[in-house]
This record gives structure tokens, sequence and C-alpha cells, in this order.
């Protein structure tokens, strides 16, 4: 979503009107879930995607409506047959917020704001009211929200102000968005299910920065991986000892290689130098110095570190860690084996089975197959299609 954002802020300083669609609630199954974003221009080109398909075509006609009738607008697509008014076979629906962007205005100061913080490696939330019935509040007020609780811009209530900044903490903690209900009269607030509604909802949208993939070894694996993380839109950073390895021959895709002295003999390793935050994973695959490199980054706040070796190398590896002191919660949140179990032989193989378990910790999932944890099984005809969709 950086890409959008930057062409969003792009167009404004041009002095172009834009329409924002951003998914803000979905019930049942639909293509994209909440804070999938489409931006639309004036001149009817888009970027980004809300679902593809019938419905986002409509929400583009939509968008281009809004930005003549100059007056947001909250949808709701309905995707659960080929009847009158459907707009797909998913089984669900998706309501959008359709909002309009104007150059010179506060919504682009607040736009600013968020790509500074995304720049420094903060997240931020963008609060906005889509929907308020009944009320003195407008559709379409924003209120941005920064990893340290700088609130710009306020969204016309104090007590909803103080609301979003609390719940902001915690959908960034959560790394997740969320719609938070108020009541203008009581003054209350509370989070919203899927199915519950409100007079006053408030969509907090969270924008984070690009996550970051640290490859310690530049060897067939790390190459590989770093062509997986480059395609998935993370950054990539590639440590080796060897300058031949990291050649831009070699790592094309890699954001930043970083050398590193290693004396095989004493095995000195140099300082790794590598700046590691909670949205970093680290996979350490060397050529021969892989618990040196894991004795500088014991502690680190990686929410991923994996290991590619052997059982029996990490199990010596791992003892001989604990026997210098060094945290055993730590040492034992390393992944090793690394990877999901899909088969895997070759290095581009073994990198995909190793991005697939970095996703699923990073977000929170099983890594199961799909129709197990649906609980059903996706026959032909009951897979979420629209007419509009292009086969790949």
């Amino acid at each position: 979503m950086r890409e959008v954002l930057d062409v969003v802020i792009e167009a404004l300083e041009r002095g172009e009107r834009l329409a924002l669609i951003t998914a803000v609630r979905t019930v049942g199954s639909t293509p994209r879930h909440t804070a999938a974003r489409l931006a639309v221009f004036a001149s009817g080109e888009s970027l980004g995607s809300i679902g593809g398909g019938t419905m986002e075509h409509q929400a583009i006609a939509d968008a281009r409506a809004v930005l003549n009738e100059n007056t947001p607008r909250l949808v709701e697509y309905n995707l659960v047959g080929r009847g009158d008014g459907n707009l797909g076979l998913c089984g669900g629906t998706q309501e959008v917020f359709i909002d309009i962007v104007k150059p010179e205005s506060q919504a682009t100061t607040q736009l600013r704001a968020v790509r500074a913080a995304l720049a420094q490696g903060e997240p931020a939330v963008v609060a906005t009211i889509v929907r308020a019935e009944g009320a003195h509040l407008t559709p379409g007020t924003r209120q941005v929200i920064r990893w340290s609780g700088e609130a710009m811009g306020a969204l016309g209530d104090a007590r909803l102000d103080r609301a979003v900044v609390e719940q902001a903490r915690r959908v960034m903690a959560e790394h997740y968005p969320q719609r938070l209900g108020f009541d203008p009269i009581t003054g209350t607030s509370k989070r919203l299910m899927s199915t519950r509604r409100a007079a006053v909802e408030v969509f907090l949208d969270l924008y984070e920065p690009r996550p970051r993939l640290v490859i310690i070894g530049a060897g067939h694996i790390g190459a590989a991986l770093a062509k997986q993380g480059r395609f998935l839109g993370w950054q990539v950073e590639v440590v080796d000892d060897r300058p031949d390895f990291l050649t831009p021959q070699r790592f094309p895709d890699a954001d930043t290689t970083r050398l590193v002295a290693y004396d095989p003999e004493t095995e000195r390793l140099g300082p790794l130098d590598v700046a590691i935050t909670p949205a970093t994973a680290i996979v350490v695959a060397t050529w021969g110095w892989d618990e040196p490199a894991l004795r500088q980054l014991a502690g680190a706040p990686a929410f991923y570190v994996g290991l590619v070796a052997s059982l029996r190398k990490a199990t010596l590896i791992l003892e001989a860690l604990r026997g210098e002191g060094i945290d055993p919660a730590w040492l034992n949140g390393i992944r090793v084996p690394v990877g999901l179990d899909v088969g895997a032989e070759s290095p581009e193989e073994i990198a995909l089975s190793i991005m697939a378990e970095i996703l699923t910790v990073a977000r929170g999932t099983s890594g199961r197959p799909l129709r197990e944890v649906r609980g059903e099984r996706i026959a032909s005809g009951q897979q979420c299609l629209t007419s509009l969709q292009i086969p790949v």
C-alpha cells in the first residue's frame, strides 16, 4: 500500500482531486478483507484493489459519482448470488467508504504525516468517520495517530478523539484495523464486530512500514530468499563475509547488502551492524558461521528467527549458546528446522517454504490448508468468482 500512498500524495501535490475507496466492513466470504484500498482519479484511472471483478468495477463507477457529487459515501455490495443487485458469488457482503481527497487540504498534510511515519519505520493509524447518523459529526473527517500517541486533526468530539487515540494503540499492537462505534449522547464507545452497527462509526485504518527480511548468508538459499522477499514487497537486507557474493548481479532484489568480517581460524565475526525491530524477520543461512551470528543476534526483538541447519548441527549450536548463558526462551524461539513442510528440495522451494512460515508467524495463522481452516471443501462453483475476474 506504500506505493498507492506515494502516488496519491504525488497526485494531490499536482493539484488533482481523487476518491479513496477503503473496505471498512466485511461479512461472510469476500474477495478482500478490511483495509483493502483503491484510489480512483478524476481521469477514471485507478490504483490498488478491493477485490477485483464486478464489485470493483461498480466501486470505481461509484467513486467517479462521488467525485462529481463532492460527497463521501458508505456503500455496501452484495456478493451472495446471481440475482439483481448482486455482484459476485462469494457469499458475503463488503462495505466500502468512498472518500474525497483534495489538494492543499488537511488530508494532504495528514497523508504526508503517515508517509513520514512509515519512512521512520513506524506504523500510523488513520481514523475516519464513515457513518454519522443523527449526529453533529461529519463523514470523511480524519485523525492521524502515530506510534508515539501524537494525534493530528480532530473528529469533532473530544470524547471521540480520546477514545480513538486509545484504540489506535490497540490497532498498532494487534496489527489489525478495526471499527469503533460511538454514542454522541453518552460519549461511550465500543469496538464493533462485523455484524454490529452504530449511529456513529469510525474506521481505524492501519498503515505499517514495509516488513524487513534480514538474510544472514548470501548462498543459494539466501539469493532465493531475497527474490521471494522482494516479490512480496519486503525490505531485504543481505549480510555475508564474501564480497564476490554480495554483488548487484547476484542480489538485484536486495535493498541493502552488508559485508562483515569473519576469520574462520579464530571464528571471530565482526559486528553484523543490522537494525532489528519487531517488524524484522531474520534467516541465518551462512556457510559456516551460524553460531557467532546467533550469538550477536541473541535477544534481538525480531518476530521471526530461522536457522537453516541440520538437526544435529542446530542441536550443537544451541547447546553451546545455552551454555554461554544466552536466554533459553530466545533460543527456544528459533525456527529450526526452518520453513513449512512442503517437500522443498531446491533453494527456490526452500525459500518458498521459509517465506510461507514467516507469513504464518507474522499474521498469527496456522499454516494449515484453507479448506481445513474454513471447515468445508471448496468445490468447483463455490469459489469466490465475479464476472470480470481474469484467470491467472
